[in-house]
């Protein structure tokens, strides 16, 4: 029983391992249930092979540095744990005074006007069941269940890796189908590197073979990598039985040629032995020469920077214990590796984007979308911040991206950096100081278990296992530095058995002792441990299972719902399928504020199609189906049917007291009906996670409409939303467009502009929105003075704006001016002249538009800008037409913007005026 529950449990863990890097990485919660499952069964088989143990010989020899080991991991698990508990609101103060901050600021409490409105949305009942917000250490209880999930299966591998394999043979076994896997991955990474069209998952450059990110990717391989490198350090150890070589003594009285021969000979035959010994080496070291090489250039092909770094640090690491050996030929190692690494990224065609990429080491970090310039630091810096609101039990585990929002250098182009790039920082944010110092102290105790082990043992072995162990934790401690690999189900789940496995080595048992009670006790004692530990595993697996599976069939919810070009056309009642069809996939999941926002979409949704069926009942549509003028009518018409668009509607109403018609829109079925349940949802999100901002500034839109407040109070609702997500989310651009225009709507210009200044600081994305609001809800004789307020003190938006909005063009000129003529002596640089140039053109004065391109040139010699659009004045303008001077201008232009196609297609314009 005892032999047949250990191969049934090696084989289930190592299947549930070889499979994770290929389903995704297991970042998907449909493949991570797969993976529990695989971890359950294979804890069950632990627990039947403890039962059926009998004194088995290893199990005295091991240490017990594999139970010391799991403490911090314990007390990970439980700080996860008490981060979802209710604490007392002076407890929560001593622990995380930020939280208590946050409550005051994003809480209503008593009878406000914010509680007073929500409870004729929700029931009581309904709210009695919602926990309080403030009295858990996590800010956002959902979340951190999630992490704590993969936190207990990761411990939960650890625990079994030890267990199951516990024999030199075993673990060996097990460490060469890792291995073999992930040369597989990293053969599999290559080829879809050096040819996307045979990637199965996706042609974008992100991914990298199976995993969605190529750091994470990169930082999997990193692991298999030290892995492969135990092995190579086994088949690279020479002993030291040596056959000593002859001395010869030379007498004096012997030619001197006589010398030189016996030199010559003993020389030959050092040089036999040595080459003897070489191909002996090479017959025993190539496999795993070959192995290292490749999963080394694939993570160099993988043009992740920090895992590159970290695989040389790691492999320069391990070279230097193999030197320490001094019986290890290294320089034959390094040179061999080498050549198999430049040799497979040659013939793959690598080798110049790997070189170009690795240049940028000590350059700004730009990616394609200049989303990132410089975005490692900034994001660091951000993270920084945030960590001291946080510093002593963290935000919650998972939560990062939340906690983090308002540090979130990201936010100005609307996006968001949901990990911090570097786990250390990371971590700190999820669990304080107190969690760096549980993950520092496992680290460093397996760290030096390892080096322990490799100068005790005599064992080439054992040697070369800790040696590998010292490879993997260094390449790691790097490479999460700059990613967040081990946040990855697939990542930790190979770092934590190949951990486990070491840290149950018997080579490092104390020594046996004579008394057979002594050995009796400390049988039973680790037996009780071991079973204790396993069955916690089994419980604590299980209910993370049934959350992962609860996530997953949410998820699942989404994707079914497939949401046409035209949705328009969308059925009514397949809407209500979907609407009911998540509600009881959420009923498993009350908690997920993610959840309850994606129900409020559906309900959303549902509201504009039964107005587009109202639209379409009242032919609104007399044109002809297939007509370009129809077509527009159309998306105008479903523009309308937007929330947003009745919101106007009803605060326009409620300015001019028009109280029929407010309570008209009210009571329309489609408000009371489907909006209100919409709100609801918005609602329900927010008593669970107020820390995010959709769920305060949806609160704005829905309001006017579904409640009966008077203008007065929402104004005030209004303020108290705004600000609650600024305070969350100040940078991002698309909150604050939805802030300002609820102000305006209710006819406070004063914070509306002031909150459309602020995102157009951050980004234009919103312009054209902004200026199509003032063209058709300000009066005309107030253009000037709106477009004033709300634009910032930036050239490039004013000229921007006169672009794309024609008809402000006479409005936007002065202002142009005016900020032009602000500006201070000792401001006017060269971009100055430039957008000085540009009013004078939009005025008509070429000759003075001339002399100001020609002002900015001479400041600034690579503002490309300049030369281009003087060329194009010297092309347009007869007047001003110099052939010589405007082909200069587009010649240089392409020498600073070589790939400018417009720079290429004018220069031939100004060779034809010759």
């Amino acid at each position: 029983m005892y032999f047949y529950g250990k191969f049934l449990g090696r084989t289930t863990l190592l299947i549930t391992l070889l499979l994770a890097p290929w389903l995704k990485g297991g970042l998907e919660y449909s493949n991570q249930v797969y993976l529990y499952y695989g971890i359950l069964a294979s804890c069950s088989f632990a627990i039947l092979c403890l039962f059926a143990e009998r004194r088995h010989s290893t199990f005295f020899q091991s240490s017990w540095l594999f139970e010391v080991s799991m403490i911090p991991l314990l007390l990970g698990i439980l700080f996860g744990f008490f981060q979802l508990l209710p604490l007392p609101a002076t407890v929560l103060q001593a622990i995380s005074p930020h939280k208590i901050e946050l409550c005051h600021e994003l809480v209503s409490s008593g009878e406000s006007l914010d509680t007073k409105w929500e409870k004729n949305v929700l029931t009581q009942s309904e709210i009695d069941k919602i926990p309080q917000w403030s009295n858990q250490i996590s800010v956002c209880s959902s979340e951190t269940r999630e992490q704590l999930a993969l936190l207990i299966l990761a411990v939960s591998a650890f625990l079994i890796a030890g267990i199951l394999f516990d024999t030199e043979d075993s673990r060996r076994w097990f460490w060469i189908f890792l291995v073999g896997n992930g040369l597989l991955l990293a053969l599999f990474c290559i080829a879809t590197r050096a040819n996307d069209a045979i990637s199965f998952y996706s042609a974008e450059s992100d991914y990298f073979g199976p995993f969605f990110n190529k750091n994470n990717g990169a930082g999997y391989l990193c692991l298999c990598f030290g892995a492969a490198f135990s092995f190579l350090t086994e088949s690279c150890l020479i002993h030291k039985n040596r056959v000593s070589l002859q001395n010869h003594s030379y007498k004096r009285s012997n030619p001197h040629f006589v010398k030189k021969l016996n030199v010559l000979l003993i020389n030959l035959e050092k040089i036999s032995r040595l080459t003897e010994k070489m191909v002996q080496l090479i017959k025993q070291s190539f496999f795993p020469l070959l192995t290292c090489g490749i999963i080394f250039a694939a993570i160099l092909a993988s043009l992740s920077r920090g895992s590159s770094l970290a695989v040389i640090f790691g492999f320069l690491f391990g070279l230097v214990i193999l030197i320490y050996k001094k019986n290890v030929r290294y320089g034959y190692l390094v040179s061999v590796l080498l050549l198999i690494i430049l040799g497979f990224l040659f013939c793959a065609g690598l080798n110049d984007s790997i070189r170009k990429r690795i240049a940028t080491l000590l350059l700004s970090d730009v990616n394609s979308n200049a989303l990132m310039i410089d975005g490692r630091w900034k994001l660091w810096d951000g993270t920084i911040q945030t960590i001291k609101d946080f510093q002593s039990c963290g935000a919650g585990l998972g939560t990062y991206y939340l906690a983090n929002r308002k540090n979130d250098p990201f936010l100005h182009f609307g996006s968001i950096g949901y990990n911090a790039e570097n786990q250390w920082l990371e971590t700190i944010v999820n669990a304080g100081y107190f969690g760096l110092f549980l993950a520092v102290w496992e680290f460093l105790l397996i760290l030096i278990t390892a080096f322990l082990l490799i100068k005790r043992t005599k064992k080439d072995s054992i040697f070369a296992l800790g040696t590998g162990i010292i490879v993997l934790l260094i390449s790691q401690a790097i490479s999460g530095t700059f990613d967040f690999g081990l946040y990855l189900p697939a990542n930790i789940l190979l770092f934590a058995v190949l951990c486990g496995s070491f840290m149950n080595c018997f080579d490092l048992s104390v020594k046996k002792q004579n008394s057979f009670f002594f050995s009796e006790h400390q049988f039973r004692i680790k037996k009780v441990i071991r079973l204790s530990l396993l069955f916690l595993a089994l419980l604590f697996c299980w209910n993370s299972l049934k959350e992962i599976q609860s996530i997953a069939e949410i998820r699942e919810a989404k994707k079914l719902i497939r949401m046409p070009q035209q949705t328009w056309t969308l059925d009514p009642d397949l809407i209500d399928e979907w609407i009911q069809y998540t509600k009881t996939k959420v009923e498993k999941r009350q908690d997920d504020f993610k959840a309850h926002l994606f129900l409020a979409d559906l309900w959303e949704l549902r509201f504009r199609i039964a107005v587009w069926e109202r639209f379409n009942s009242e032919s609104f549509l007399e044109t002809e189906k297939n007509s370009d003028k129809n077509e527009q009518k159309i998306n105008l018409l479903w523009k309308k049917t937007q929330p947003l668009a009745w919101h106007l509607l009803i605060t326009e109403k409620q300015k001019l007291n028009l109280n029929v018609y407010v309570q008209f829109i009210r009571n329309e079925p489609a408000v009371q009906k489907f909006l209100r349940e919409a709100l609801k949802e918005v609602l329900l999100a927010r008593k669970y996670c107020p820390i995010h901002p959709a769920t305060h500034y949806r609160l704005e839109i829905y309001l006017p409409l579904v409640n009966s407040t008077t203008l007065d109070e929402q104004r005030q609702l209004f303020n108290l939303y705004s600000k609650r997500t600024i305070s969350l989310s100040p940078t991002e651009p698309r909150h604050l467009f939805l802030c300002g225009f609820c102000h305006l709507c209710s006819g406070d210009e004063k914070n509306g502009f002031s909150y459309w200044r602020k995102s157009l600081t951050c980004s234009t994305a919103y312009l054209n929105e902004m200026l199509s609001f003032i063209e058709l809800n300000v009066p005309q004789n107030q253009w000037n003075d709106a477009l004033d307020n709300f634009l910032p003190d930036s050239f490039d938006i004013v000229n921007e704006s006169i672009k794309k909005y024609p008809l402000f063009k006479d409005y936007l000129l002065p202002i142009l001016k005016k900020r032009l003529d602000q500006t201070p002596s000792s401001e006017k640089n060269a971009a100055y002249y430039l957008h000085y140039a540009r009013w004078q053109m939009q005025t008509g004065n070429h000759s003075e538009a001339a002399l100001c391109f020609e002002k900015a040139i001479e400041l600034d010699s690579k503002e490309s800008s300049a030369y281009y659009e003087f060329g194009l004045l010297l092309l347009d303008h007869p007047e001003l037409r110099d052939s010589d001077l405007c082909e200069f201008m587009f010649k240089t232009y392409l020498v600073l913007k070589p790939h400018d196609p417009r720079g290429r297609q004018q220069l031939a314009k100004a060779k034809k005026l010759k």
